[in-house]
């Protein structure tokens, strides 16, 4: 179950479209590079100053987003800088003075290897480079704000003794009152007062604190930065003081000057803001690809943190970043393999060679096999290999001796496959293709004399379809059509050899990510076109599993099928109905090496009595995964 987990988030997190910026006008153009930012060139006969701020819209949303380009050449008015994009969630009207351009975007498939992991397409990106506007714009308030303050100071110092003394008590109730509606969200009026105790009282530190605090509620980031910074000592938190800091430069979208705050905050160790501040700092630096650093912030997180929404949260992130690693860990490896064996006891083993009839013999079946990949193309949106399989099982009874009605039901299976997974953007959803070619045959001592014989060969295609509707549901769309060739020596009604194609639907539901609750529902249709009228069929299969997290990294899962199928030109009209349920659990035991067990029944109804069974089985098997 663990493995399902981490290819879920593995496959959410790589998937989506990167975006390609087109410009309308000829003045303007815009470069990309796969996994960079978005270079912009603009160029204006008619320049003023030393930076133009351009409004960039998209043309299918209308959100918007300022972008100021830096004057890189006077004498042809040439603008150029270099950013990622982020449009707002609002859609406004440019401000006066600023140019407006309207951008079309298209999402393409990228085709470098070399991306980013974090880069979360379906979001907003952090701007990459800090606009020097915004810098410039911020100075020159705080130089503003500093020449106001020393003025009053100076009036302050001018006056008498008493008169200073009245206006500290207006600035002190003044501070009250602001207080007052600070605690009833009413942050305009805050800001207001602590103004008017500013102009009272220039001089307390700490009114510029609890000042910069309410224009950060009304979003008023720049001011609020300014005034932050004016209050350089008094009565308040210092800790409190560059946790705002940093949750102005988060919100204006510069993020390594956010980083920098939010990291003080959290080497603190403060009881109230230490852990919300280390959260933060693991988003930063998850979207800057800083994936070791981001790992420590959000386990501060869960070392520390008292809101379980806050500790869920930082624990995906913690298990995105294993995820991640995994799967950048996975290009320096272009061989992949598989080795498993173990035991399973079978109270009425299956003979495959006649249909999957019951032997009504109960054995010990000991499996095992392997597989070699080789990885031709192995990248953030497409992979493809060739893979090599066996797998053999070797029958006897409960007491370890041979048997040959057992053993005449073991098969010998070679595969051979080529999977190749295409990872984009469809509906606006994250998506992906595989395409499965593949080969397969199977040995079984069907006459019970001398050595296995070749009774099956295939050739198959399977067509996987997932949509990654949201973090919580991915839904699989499949179509298998396989064409079995039977060697078996059988009555024309009896002919194995078949077209076989099948459809339907997986959808999983994660529940708790924290826990692993995930509620699985499959559903699929089989038609069966054999040769033989007895071997033709067409089966639903119906199936229903609930899986989650328990002690000692172990997964659990429990399932329940439900199965019908018609035999519509049987001789005897044959029609069946299978029932199962099973119990399973898996435990890594280290990197490489995990173990398994399952218990499981099923029974199975028909009118033919050849084909009626019921039958218990337990296993234990053992996996070591490698790549090289």
């Amino acid at each position: 179950m663990k493995t399902i987990l981490c290819t879920l988030m593995t496959m959410s997190l790589l998937l989506g479209a990167p975006v390609f910026v087109k410009a309308q006008e000829s003045s303007l153009t815009v470069d990309v590079k796969q996994g960079k930012p978005v270079k912009i060139r603009y160029t204006s006969k008619r320049h003023k100053g030393d930076s133009k701020t351009v409004l960039i819209k998209d043309k299918q949303t209308g959100k918007r987003a300022l972008i100021a380009l830096p004057l890189v050449n006077n004498k042809e008015g040439l603008y150029e800088g270099t950013f990622v994009i982020v449009f707002d969630e609002k859609e406004e009207d440019a401000p006066k003075g600023v140019t407006n351009i309207t951008l079309d975007v298209y999402p393409i498939r990228a085709t470098s290897t070399k991306m980013a992991p974090s880069t979360d397409i379906r979001k907003a990106n952090l701007i990459l480079l800090q606009s020097n506007q915004q810098e410039k714009e911020r100075i020159a308030y705080e130089l503003a704000e500093s020449k106001r303050r020393e003025e009053l100071e100076k009036k302050a110092l001018a006056m008498s003794e008493q008169e200073r003394k009245n206006r500290q008590l207006k600035a002190q109730n003044a501070a009250a009152a602001a207080m007052t509606f600070y605690q009833n969200k009413d942050y305009k009026q805050a800001t207001t007062k602590f103004k008017e105790a500013i102009e009272m009282d220039p001089s307390n530190n700490k009114y510029y604190f609890q000042y910069g605090v309410s224009l950060f509620q009304e979003e008023e980031y720049q001011k609020s930065l300014v005034a932050l910074s004016m209050a350089e000592d008094g009565d308040y938190s210092r800790v409190d003081k560059n946790y705002f800091i940093g949750m102005n430069y988060y919100r204006m979208n510069e993020p390594e000057s956010a980083l920098k705050y939010f990291i003080e905050v959290r080497d603190e160790n403060d009881e109230m803001l230490s852990a919300t501040a280390a959260y933060y700092a693991g988003m930063l630096q998850y979207n800057s690809s800083r994936f070791s650093e981001a790992k420590d912030s959000f386990g501060y997180v869960l070392d520390r943190s008292k809101d379980p929404s806050m500790d869920n949260t930082a624990e995906s992130y913690i298990e995105k970043i294993d995820a991640i690693e995994e799967f950048n860990a996975k290009f320096k490896d272009k061989w992949a393999y598989d080795l498993y064996g173990g035991v399973m006891y079978d109270s009425n083993v299956l003979n495959i060679a006649a249909a999957n009839a019951p032997t009504d013999l109960a054995g010990l079946r000991f499996m095992y096999g392997a597989s070699l990949e080789r990885r031709l193309i192995y990248d953030y949106f497409k992979e493809f290999s060739i893979v090599g399989s066996i797998s053999d099982i070797y029958s006897t009874s409960t007491s370890l001796e041979a048997k040959e009605d057992l053993q005449n039901a073991d098969p010998l299976v070679f595969g051979l496959k080529a999977p190749f997974k295409w990872k984009t953007s469809l509906f606006d959803k994250s998506y992906s293709l595989t395409l499965t070619p593949g080969l397969e045959s199977i040995m079984m001592n069907v006459d019970g004399e001398g050595a296995r014989e070749n009774t099956n060969n295939s050739t198959y295609l399977t067509v996987s379809n997932t949509f990654f509707h949201s973090e919580k549901w991915v839904a699989n769309y499949d179509l298998d059509i396989r064409n079995d060739i039977s060697n078996i020596d059988a009555t024309e009604a009896d002919d194995q050899t078949a077209l076989k194609t099948s459809i339907g639907t997986t959808q999983i539901f994660i529940g708790d990510l924290k826990t692993g609750k995930t509620y699985i529902a499959d559903l699929f249709l089989i038609n069966n076109a054999a040769k033989g009228d007895n071997q033709r069929y067409n089966r639903i299969n119906l199936g229903l599993t609930y899986a989650q997290n328990f002690y000692w990294q172990t997964q659990g899962a429990a399932r329940i099928d439900f199965g019908t199928a018609d035999y519509p030109d049987s001789s005897a009209g044959r029609k069946d109905s299978n029932y199962g349920l099973t119990f399973s659990a898996s435990k890594p035991l280290t990197k490489q090496w995990n173990t398994s067990v399952s218990l499981g029944w099923s029974d199975n109804t028909s009118n033919v009595d050849a084909y009626k069974y019921d039958k218990i089985t337990i296993s234990n098997m053992y996996t070591y995964s490698g790549a090289f």
